[in-house]
């Protein structure tokens, strides 16, 4: 039960993130740090960090609080980091989840 709140946590935070890719950005990036900390706070996802499995998803959701807990931290700086978490290859595998547009803009080779 606990593996499965973590996965969604995941997901849901991968969603959020991903919505706020241009052109088609549909939330900005303060509105997803600002959801990113309602969703840890909530009694549910820190009830399953606390007793779930060490499983890679919970390592990721704990990277993300310690990403978003930093409230001096810039905005841009936050999604930074938010992105080299949740779209780490191995995580969206476990998840069974394509890369993002985002990572596959920079994985592209540059034109010769």
């Amino acid at each position: 039960m606990y593996n499965r709140v973590i996965e969604q946590a995941v997901r849901t935070a991968q969603d959020m993130l991903r919505a706020s890719i241009p052109p088609n950005q549909r939330i900005s990036d303060d509105d997803v740090v600002a959801r990113l900390r309602d969703l840890m706070c909530c009694a549910e996802v820190r009830e399953a960090l606390e007793r779930g499995n060490d499983i890679a998803c919970a390592f990721a959701l704990r990277a993300v609080d310690r990403a978003i807990s930093d409230i001096a931290q810039p905005t841009q700086e936050t999604i930074n980091k938010l992105w080299d978490i949740l779209d780490e290859p191995d995580l969206n595998r476990a998840l069974g989840r394509k890369q993002s547009k985002r990572t596959n803009i920079w994985l592209k080779k540059p034109p010769a």
